[in-house]
């Protein structure tokens, strides 16, 4: 039987004439004021998109057996847009795809949800689009479960903070081929489904770059004609909300095409939270990103989800909305005997260490007691670009009590927190052995983009690193959740090309590729979840001060009393840290960015200048800069040696000393009054 219908473009389906408009459905000042932290997607010069589909993926209904919902882009549909289907050597069905318009854009996105699907079935399906047929392509729907017979076991991937290497995007934020690396080991593990935390393309206001990323893990995400797709499901995080259009681009592009439930919640509300059972296990994905009562320019850290001026028609906040979804789709959880485990994912993490994005504590209260109470296995996050991995949560009043006396002093004194020993004081905290359940929270931001600091290490985390890009992989059966973060070093570190695309070169599955972390969790005699311990192939995080970094100078040849400016910049490191410069001691320091200067040791004929460094962005992590006169008298003529720039700890590592920064050690020549010039 054939079914065929048009595409529509339905972009006044109650979001407003235009297709992006709040009016009506969020109250409250648009006037908070932030200043924009991301460009906008407005008005922006973009090429034309093609008149065929592009960009396509799928992604599971909210019945994953018998529902596929297929989505991508391209040109105003004008003779229709269609997903023709059915099993291999016959595509005897056909669904019309919506389409609604991409801001900033003369494209749209499109959406086709395949229903009536047979379970662990393997389809073909192609799309048309203006008379366009893309390559024949395959998906598999999920198999029936019946918990008599249990599960043979299934595979998730998950990572967040991902994005794609766009040197037409001035705003873009990964720039070589970690991104492409990271999927190329998801795809090994030939997952049967592939959940993102947010951060997705780093499109930051210029649509071309989601098109350039899902034409880049279209064969990943949409299949081909020998490999099924992987469904690729999502939440938002932080940088998909864009200046001067919200969320929109992620909502056409990808949340348009996830499961949605509870239709009784306002249209705007709703939408970017779902869940699925997926054979024994209840997957649910939240959203952490505000709109901000229609102020678009501000993102998460800005907008909490609970902000009392930001409440919809029923009066109450998003988080509120949200919030009662949360209890309602675990209750149903609970109430379903096919549902053995329980596994939420979402951007912004509850428990972390990384101080670039601290805890969200508004969320700890909020969430973390509800999943306490319906005994959630594991929670995954991203945002901060590190793993991390908790012992097991349970959200005590002690617990919350030391996490907010670790919270950053608001004093106007700028105290500093208390260390972790000293804010446990009088407290007992949930992580008694002899009564080991409760929640395990991932932070896995290593999708590709960059790296961020460690944190102090923290009384309820148990595993950290910041050395590695790869994914966590979920085995799940009936006794067990196997928790894996399979991970490689950075590309040069395994010595080879960084820069796009990927090179045949990496191995997913060659010796770079390895597991990084891993531990299991069971069920208790009660039915809550305990963590069991595995055995990593290496240890998880460096045990010593690791720093990289670099140091430019003016020239190499100076005359006497002329002036060097020397820059120092440390682009990765493992702990936060304070840096000083070796110099020689005839040296002496007029300028820049400095705190003091203080003799070396006795007999080296060299003296330390303390810096005073500051931080530009992801790829220089602090840099400072300072000015330098050369000696004056003929008889100092000769050649100095400065460097190397050495890192102390200040957290994690703040016992092992001063350490030296490599490649940070140059030599200049200073050439005496009268005998030669500045080069």
């Amino acid at each position: 039987m054939t079914r065929e219908t048009t595409a529509t473009d339905d972009s006044a389906d109650g979001d407003g004439d235009d297709g992006l408009s709040r009016r009506g459905v969020l109250q409250g000042s648009a006037a908070l004021g932030a200043a924009p932290i991301i460009a906008s997607a407005a008005g922006a010069a973009e090429a034309a998109i093609g008149d065929g589909p592009q960009g396509i993926h799928v992604a599971y209904g909210q019945e994953p057996t018998s529902m596929m919902t297929v989505a991508f882009t391209g040109a105003p549909a004008a003779t229709g847009a269609t997903v023709r289907y059915g099993e291999p050597g016959r595509l005897d069905t056909a669904a019309g795809a919506t389409g609604r318009p991409v801001p900033g854009r003369d494209a749209m996105a499109y959406t086709a949800t395949l229903t009536g699907l047979a379970p662990d079935t393997e389809y073909a399906y192609e799309v048309e689009l203006n008379g366009t047929t893309s390559e024949r392509r395959r998906f598999r729907t999920a198999p029936s479960y019946d918990s008599d017979a249990g599960t043979d076991g299934f595979t998730i991937t998950q990572v967040g903070d991902h994005g794609a290497a766009d040197p037409d995007n001035p705003g873009q934020r990964p720039g070589d081929a970690h991104p492409q690396m990271v999927m190329a080991i998801a795809e090994s593990l030939d997952p049967d489904m592939q959940l993102l935390a947010g951060d997705i393309s780093y499109s930051n206001g210029k649509p071309s770059t989601w098109e350039l990323y899902f034409d880049i893990h279209e064969d990943l995400y949409g299949g081909t004609a020998g490999r099924p797709a992987t469904p690729f499901m999502t939440v938002p995080g932080n940088h998909e909300a864009e200046v001067g259009t919200g969320m929109v681009q992620y909502d056409r592009r990808l949340n348009d095409a996830m499961p949605i439930y509870d239709p009784d919640i306002d249209t705007v509300s709703k939408r970017r939270w779902w869940n699925v059972v997926y054979e024994n296990a209840f997957i649910m994905g939240l959203n952490t990103t505000a709109d901000a009562c229609g102020d678009l320019a501000r993102a998460e850290e800005f907008v909490p989800l609970y902000d009392p001026r930001c409440r919809t028609e029923q009066g109450l906040t998003y988080g509120e909305v949200q919030e009662q979804y949360v209890r309602s789709a675990l209750q149903r959880a609970e109430e379903d005997d096919d549902v053995k485990w329980k596994i939420v994912f979402f951007h912004g993490p509850l428990w972390t260490t990384s101080p670039d994005h601290e805890p969200r504590r508004d969320l700890q209260e909020r969430w973390g007691p509800i999943f306490d109470e319906y005994d959630v296995d594991l929670v995954m996050h991203g945002d901060n670009h590190v793993y991390e991995r908790t012992k097991p949560i349970r959200h005590t009043e002690d617990l919350l009590t030391y996490s907010e006396r670790r919270a950053p002093a608001s004093s106007p004194q700028g105290e500093s927190a208390p260390p972790p020993e000293e804010a446990a004081a009088d407290l007992e905290l949930p992580f008694d052995e002899t009564d080991p359940y409760g929640t395990t929270y991932i932070v896995n931001g290593t999708g590709g983009v960059s790296h961020y600091p460690l944190g102090v290490e923290e009384l309820y985390m148990d595993t950290t690193t910041d050395a590695f890009f790869g994914i966590t992989r979920l085995e799940i059966d009936e006794k067990s959740i196997d928790v894996q973060y399979v991970a490689a070093p950075p590309l040069a570190e395994q010595g080879l090309d960084d820069t796009t695309p990927l090179t045949d070169e990496f191995d997913p599955n060659g010796d770079a590729v390895r597991v990084v972390d891993e531990f299991s969790i069971e069920k208790d005699g009660h039915g809550r979840p305990i963590q069991v311990e595995g055995s990593p192939a290496e240890p998880t995080a460096p045990t010593s001060l690791e720093v990289t970094g670099r140091r430019t100078d003016d020239g190499t040849v100076f005359t006497a009393r002329s002036t060097n400016q020397v820059t120092v910049e440390i682009t990765a490191a493992n702990d936060t840290v304070e840096l000083r410069d070796r110099i020689p001691a005839e040296w002496d320091v007029v300028g820049g960015d400095y705190d003091r200067v203080e003799p070396g040791p006795e007999g080296t004929g060299t003296k330390y200048v303390y810096l005073d460094p500051s931080a530009p962005d992801d790829e220089v992590r602090l840099r400072a800069d300072y000015f330098v006169e050369a000696p004056g008298d003929a008889d100092d003529t000769g050649e100095y040696t400065f460097g190397p720039v050495q890192a102390r700890g200040t957290d994690r590592h703040g016992d092992a000393g001063w350490t030296a920064v490599p490649g940070t050690t140059s030599s200049e020549v200073v050439v005496g009054i009268g005998m030669g010039s500045t080069l």
